[in-house]
């Protein structure tokens, strides 16, 4: 389960950005941009989540936010754009040629961590 590996990365990188700011009295969320053609479960990233954040001071509260950006390509013949699925064999749906190059599906980053200090968000 690769999931609890990128779980694991996604609060060791959180951890080491708490390093810019003083007085964290926790961390209230984290949202995650992950793209379908990753091959993420968000069930199973949010689950190895919520069972590795305790182990980080800060972060036992806090909530993972996923956001799944839909894998869109441009066809290698003509350039359609076109949502990739896999019933299709990744095939145009336009004119049958194969993916040329991904506009977007491949994401997988931290769009923001929302932090509680001195008793108001930061």
């Amino acid at each position: 389960m690769h999931e609890a590996k990128i779980a694991s990365l996604i609060l060791d990188k959180a951890d080491k950005k708490l390093c810019e700011f003083s007085n964290i009295e926790e961390v209230k969320c984290i949202e995650l941009v992950v793209g379908k053609f990753r091959n993420i479960d968000s069930e199973s990233l949010s689950f190895a989540f919520d069972a590795l954040k305790g182990e980080k001071k800060f972060f036992e509260k806090t909530i993972l936010k996923i956001e799944e950006i839909d894998a869109i390509a441009l066809c290698e013949n003509n350039g359609h754009a076109y949502a990739i699925e896999f019933r299709s064999g990744f095939a145009c749906p336009i004119c049958g040629s194969g993916i040329g190059s991904l506009k977007s599906g491949q994401e997988l980053e931290i769009r923001k961590i929302q932090l509680l200090s001195e008793g108001r968000n930061a």
